[in-house]
């Protein structure tokens, strides 16, 4: 089989493994690829500076950012507003955070976003997990 050939093959595997997911499970693989970002971003702030950790550094930091608008843009204000508002002023925070690492490679701010992400996809998770689990009653 052909490099190109094992390529297309791939690339279909991959997307029938997303579209065969929940909409709940779909939005924790974008939390946890927003975090693998970030964990990319990490690296490279401790890489001697150079053009490809510095692509490397912004395109990930795109990744993030573009998965968090995604992700902010995909709210539904109808059945719970006040969810969703907070919600909406968390990954606007995130956002910013992004932003502020982005010009000026800062750890701190880059620890920030993490630790809201990770906050809300263990969030997610466990609400995923209790929705799984067949209750015994």
């Amino acid at each position: 089989m052909s490099i190109f050939a094992m390529n297309k093959f791939s690339q279909l595997y991959q997307k029938n493994s997303i579209e065969s997911l929940s909409p709940g499970r779909i939005i924790l693989l974008l939390f946890n690829t927003a975090l693998q970002c970030l964990t990319r971003v990490r690296e490279t702030l401790s890489l001697e500076f150079s053009i490809k950790n510095q692509e490397i550094f912004h395109n990930n930091l795109l990744k993030a950012e573009n998965i968090i608008q995604e992700l902010q843009s995909s709210l539904n204000f109808q059945p719970a507003k006040e969810l969703a508002d907070t919600l909406f002023r968390l990954y606007d925070y995130v956002c910013d955070q992004i932003m502020i690492v982005r010009a000026k490679r800062s750890s701190e701010h880059l620890d920030n976003a993490e630790h809201v992400l990770k906050e809300l996809r263990d969030g997610w998770l466990d609400m995923l997990q209790k929705r799984e689990t067949p209750s015994n009653s």
